[in-house]
């Protein structure tokens, strides 16, 4: 009986030590991510916000083509080379007189503006680059600089046609940026012209020949 007793506190025993061993492990806590060696943490995005095009209470949202952009907050700078100019899908439909009115983000003024007109037809688009978006070459246009300000205004006269519209502009701080519009001419209609009704200016009953007082 004694035996058997201290064969059971000796069992006893044994549990505890090992439920002792068991609990230092604690509870099961999944590890923290590490970075793998030779990888660098994602650099945050570095790019130039668009610029805006208004015409007659119009507005549309430019496309960015090439740029070296900088976040000095940050301290970071990217470069990059789209292919060709990038607009809107849909131009705008824009009068053959109109004032061009273009809105820039960056606070300070930029040192360097730029418009380039470019006549395009659909054929001279480089490839439908989709989500709304097109790109056209960088082909040979009129170019006009605009005032160094933020909100610069220009009058175009153009005959009807499509046209991008090309706008570049560099700050000592932020960089450069290339931005693109798509507007279009449409052609005014022809009025037609006023219609006559051929009516005698004599009347044959009584001013035809033969008639005698």
């Amino acid at each position: 009986m004694m035996r058997d007793l201290i064969r059971g506190v000796g069992v006893l025993a044994v549990l505890v030590v090992l439920g002792g061993l068991l609990c230092q492990c604690g509870p099961s806590v999944a590890p923290e991510p590490t970075v793998q060696p030779g990888s660098t943490p994602s650099a945050p995005e570095v790019k130039p916000p668009p610029a805006v095009l208004e015409v007659d209470g119009q507005e549309q949202i430019s496309g960015i083509g090439s740029y070296c952009w900088s976040d000095p907050e940050e301290g970071v700078a990217l470069c990059a080379d789209m292919l060709g100019i990038i607009t809107p899908e849909n131009p705008m439909e824009v009068p053959a007189t109109f004032a061009a009115r273009f809105q820039l983000s960056p606070e300070e003024g930029p040192g360097e503006l730029v418009l380039r007109v470019i006549p395009v037809s659909a054929e001279d688009e480089i490839l439908p680059s989709g989500e709304g978006w097109r790109a056209w070459p960088g082909a040979a246009g009129d170019l006009y600089t605009l005032p160094l300000e933020r909100a610069p205004e220009i009058e175009l006269n153009l005959v009807p046609g499509m046209y991008v519209l090309n706008l570049f502009a560099r700050w000592e701080d932020w960089g450069d940026a290339s931005y693109g519009f798509l507007v279009e001419v449409l052609k005014t209609a022809e009025k037609p012209l006023p219609t006559v009704s051929e009516q005698p200016i004599v009347n044959a009953e009584v001013d035809g020949p033969g008639h005698f007082e």
